[in-house]
């Protein structure tokens, strides 16, 4: 059985990631001819390096700009950083259960992990959720390290991490806060905390933490601009705050479904572990800590607030689930072993998972009864070109230098995306709203010009004296028998005249 003989190999667990990485960097390359929109907007801000941003916090876009940079500006190096923060995060896991228990049941828990969904499907989707997973991990092993091992190191990698994560997405707060609860409460955890290494962990986070929350205290409209344009953060009455404590407790359920099945089902229990079983029992109360308090959190938001809990906002917390399970159903063993069935079910389901990727992408234009534009199926680079030539054009028109770089593209998404594949790589001027990209200045605009792509109010442009010198309708080319979406582009500079108004 290939999975018994991968869990009895040193490199055992380090071979199975590479592949389930590589198979997630793969599927969406050859299925998608650009990249997610929240992909799209987060390489746009990477370039800016920002200390803030109104909608999260900026670790995304650090983490995706260090990926750009060093894989030469190549787009498709998105999916290869979601793959790379799941393998960090599953080494992680794996490496706190190999504390207390064999090889082969700490390679069955990431195993496992391929058997949720959103570990599939949205993985390719490089966005706050899939920042948080390496850093939700680091933590927790950590904070076990640091109680079972003791050592100063392991509690300043928790303090590292909890910033890390932080910094990923404001709600990552809940999973230390759950787990600080847990430590202070159990009586084994509390009297391993080794308090002088714990608060230089807390100080260093806090450190980590002060540019961040000190741009929140300068910015205070930031939070109130955000949850404005998120219209999932807005308050609900009494039948949201039924039904979205219940999806939360239903898709919490159905993603345990079928780790549970393999667990109960495809695994072989060897004998029984001869220790005692409390370091394994400690263990699964810090995954359940990162898994459940969290979700009992948002469970009381939404029953207080009826805000709707998108499913994929829990991505981070169902990251535990399958150690949580494993620990929980075959924790008293000291070894497990693959069945034929058990290997047969992950790399059948793992096969469906992986198969639903293209095939909605296949199916999406097919049964849309209008063009949609979705981000992952619009090419950005023909987009691009005409972009190009039409501030060529606008050039010409202006008596400027043709060989004049763009220096800003101003719009929505689509924007964004001709902004991340033009050489010059120009500034991203979010729906032409200064509250929105502050480092495109009004003295920028007046003195080099903006392409503008898709609807935006230009009547500001006007009014610092930019002439619109070219512009032109841009047709999709989606699919045959759709009639193509389209998008206008506008080119404005500085000019004495203004031939096109």
């Amino acid at each position: 059985m290939p999975f018994n003989r991968l869990a009895e190999m040193r490199a055992g667990v380090l071979l199975w990631l590479a592949a389930y990485g590589a198979l997630w960097i793969v599927i969406p390359l050859a299925s998608n001819a650009g990249l997610p929109i929240d992909t799209v907007e987060i390489v746009a801000w990477g370039r800016e390096w920002l200390v803030g941003l109104y909608r999260h916090p900026p670790m995304k876009t650090w983490l995706m700009e260090i990926a750009f940079q060093t894989s030469g500006g190549w787009l498709g190096s998105a999916y290869v950083l979601s793959a790379l923060a799941f393998i960090t995060a599953q080494l992680a896991i794996f490496a706190a259960i190999r504390d207390v228990r064999s090889r082969s049941v700490a390679f069955a828990a990431v195993v496992l992990s391929a058997l949720i969904i959103y570990f599939g499907i949205h993985l390719p989707q490089w966005n706050a959720n899939i920042a948080q997973l390496p850093f939700a991990a680091l933590f927790t092993l950590g904070i076990w390290r640091g109680l079972d091992r003791g050592g100063a190191h392991w509690w300043l990698l928790a303090g590292l991490a909890a910033a890390g994560g932080f910094l990923s997405k404001y709600s990552f707060a809940l999973i230390p806060v759950s787990v600080a609860m847990l430590v202070l409460y159990d009586p084994w955890m509390r009297s391993r905390v080794r308090w002088v290494p714990a608060l230089l962990a807390i100080f260093l986070m806090l450190v980590l933490l002060t540019p961040n929350a000190l741009w929140l205290l300068n910015s205070p409209d930031v939070a109130e601009h955000s949850m404005a344009a998120n219209d999932r953060l807005h308050l609900g009455g009494w039948l949201q705050r039924v039904l979205s404590p219940l999806s939360i407790i239903g898709v919490t359920l159905a993603v345990s479904i079928l780790p549970a099945v393999a667990v109960l089902f495809g695994l072989k229990a060897e004998e029984v572990a001869r220790d005692d079983g409390v370091r394994v029992a400690k263990l699964r109360a810090l995954f359940g800590a990162s898994l459940f308090g969290p979700i009992a959190a948002a469970i009381i938001i939404a029953i207080a607030t009826g805000v709707m809990i998108k499913d994929h906002w829990l991505i981070a917390n169902f990251l535990f689930i399958p150690g949580w399970l494993l620990l929980r159903l075959a924790g008293d063993r000291a070894t497990v072993t693959w069945s034929n069935r058990g290997a047969a079910f992950v790399v059948m389901t793992t096969a469906v998972i992986a198969s639903v990727y293209p095939l909605e992408r296949l199916l999406y234009y097919r049964l849309a009864a209008e063009p949609l534009p979705w981000a992952p199926l619009l090419r950005a680079d023909a987009l691009a070109d005409v972009v190009k030539a039409k501030w060529i054009e606008g050039l010409r028109a202006a008596g400027l230098p043709e060989t004049t770089p763009i220096p800003v593209v101003g719009g929505n998404g689509w924007a964004a995306m001709v902004a991340n594949v033009l050489p010059e790589r120009p500034a991203w001027y979010e729906h032409l709203d200064p509250a929105l990209s502050p480092w495109v200045s009004s003295d920028m605009l007046r003195r080099d010009g903006i392409v503008v792509v898709g609807p935006g109010d230009t009547a500001p442009l006007r009014a610092l004296g930019l002439c619109r010198m070219a512009s032109t309708d841009y047709h999709f080319a989606n699919t045959p028998d759709l009639d193509a979406m389209t998008t206008q582009i506008e080119v404005f500079l500085p000019a004495g005249d203004c031939p096109n108004g």
